[in-house]
């Protein structure tokens, strides 16, 4: 069978961030069908690849997390125009679309896709939108009954929908209440992503203080990631002076910003490759999963860095209410945090070792539950590959 795979920001282990649609386009390739990933890069002129026996189409479409409100939307109507051109070049159609958000943008792709081409197509819900960008930028409240329209539209024509969190599946099926709805989380790679000695090396490569505890940060530093609550803690545990060093790897539009203001414990590398998160996370002793407090939607999402932190064996911190801050407490996994409540976790960590020896053991056993190989067979069952 073949496939176009619709996902603006694909990105493959060597770039790092987010990897869901590879593995995911990865295990259709095993199975025996042809994918067409078809995604946007910031070079000038279209590139073909083969990745992982995935045939990867860049359209020349450029896109930053720092961009600004109007960039960006000119920047999801670019692909979405890109795309419909890319389609009227190809030779042969797919027999099915995958097409994943965020933006929503994509979804109305895929429909326009289906309304020209006749192409049946599934939908996935990373993020729950128009509700982040409405709750987080008011000024787009005007255009709310238009997301809302499209939002549903989109949902009811797709043969399914997939969802990352259960919040989300039931956001989903509750506005279209007759589309086959399942939920298929970010998920772990214990095969790249695992516990290790943090030994000399390891330590030198981070820059970490002999004797000193690490609580790593990973992936996107954007408005969304509470940037000031992370340096918030960041200055707590330095006034405190406890032995804790933060290694932050990663990228966004906060991110130079926090690193000029970080104090003295701090270390911070741009983002590589995934073989260099799981390094880092691997000999990590806790990492930090942090959102928005005041934005209610945020609780709902699926933090792929909350995946690979469970899978490394860190004890995982969290600085809000959602279904994975309750499902890490159920485990035992970690603990959500604030300013009042942070120093004195960790202080009982420190001092006791037995404790976050076995919590850190709490975290691999919950990431064993989100491994890839639990999550996507059920996947490929649901959209029938």
């Amino acid at each position: 069978m073949r496939y176009w795979y619709l996902h603006q920001y694909f990105r493959t282990p060597e770039q790092g961030g987010a990897i869901r649609s590879y593995y995911l386009a990865k295990a259709l390739v095993t199975a025996g069908h042809e994918v067409h990933m078809v995604t946007a890069h910031e070079a000038p002129n279209y590139l073909q690849k083969k990745v992982a026996g995935i045939q990867v189409h860049y359209l020349p479409v450029a896109y930053r997390q720092s961009m600004g409100l109007a960039s960006r939307g000119r920047a999801f109507r670019g692909y979405v125009e890109a795309v419909l051109r890319w389609a009227t070049t190809q030779s042969e159609l797919p027999d099915r679309v995958y097409a994943t958000s965020t933006p929503l943008t994509v979804g109305y792709l895929a429909y326009r896709l289906k309304q020209r081409y006749d192409i049946p197509y599934h939908f996935e819900v990373r993020d729950l939108w128009p509700d982040v960008p409405l709750q987080m930028l008011p000024a787009l409240k005007l255009l709310a009954p238009i997301f809302r329209f499209w939002e549903r539209h989109i949902y009811r024509h797709a043969e399914g929908v997939v969802a990352l969190s259960s919040p989300m599946a039931e956001t989903v099926h509750r506005r279209a209440p007759k589309v086959p709805v399942t939920l298929i989380p970010n998920m772990a790679d214990p095969e790249l992503f695992h516990p290790r000695v943090a030994d000399a090396a390891w330590r030198k490569r981070w820059g970490i203080p002999v004797g000193h505890r690490v609580i790593a940060y990973t992936g996107s530093l954007g408005q969304a990631n509470a940037p000031t609550t992370v340096l918030n803690f960041m200055e707590l545990t330095h006034k405190a002076k406890l032995p804790i060093h933060w290694v932050l790897l990663g990228e966004g539009s906060y991110w130079e910003e926090v690193q000029e203001k970080a104090p003295e414990n701090t270390s911070f590398f741009s983002l590589s490759s995934k073989a260099d998160v799981a390094f880092l996370l691997g000999g990590a002793d806790f990492a930090l999963i942090s959102f928005l407090e005041n934005i209610p939607v945020l609780g709902s999402n699926s933090p792929n860095k909350l995946f690979d932190a469970l899978a490394s064996g860190c004890v995982i911190l969290t600085n809000r209410e959602g279904w994975y801050s309750q499902e890490v407490e159920r485990a035992q996994a970690g603990k959500m945090v604030n300013k009042s409540t942070l120093i004195l976790l960790l202080t009982e960590y420190l001092k006791n070792y037995q404790l976050l020896e076995s919590t850190q053991e709490k975290s691999v056993e919950m990431g064993a539950r989100f491994a890839l190989q639990e999550w996507i067979p059920r996947w490929k069952k649901f959209i029938n590959a």
